[in-house]
């Protein structure tokens, strides 16, 4: 068990591994941020609605 954490500090310690997970989060949150926010499209007698515009 302590090989186990010692090999795991020197991962987490590693400058390019936290670089990358900086980039990895911030990739998530700008897709889940910019692409999944309104693609919910509803048709309602023809006319397309956004998510917005569908709850009034």
């Amino acid at each position: 068990m302590r090989l186990y954490r010692m090999e795991l500090y020197k991962i987490f310690h590693n400058k390019i591994f936290k670089i990358g997970m900086l980039a990895m989060a911030g990739l998530l949150l700008l897709y889940f941020g910019l692409v999944e926010v309104g693609g919910e499209i509803a048709t309602i007698d023809g006319k397309y609605l956004l998510k917005c515009f569908s709850l009034d």
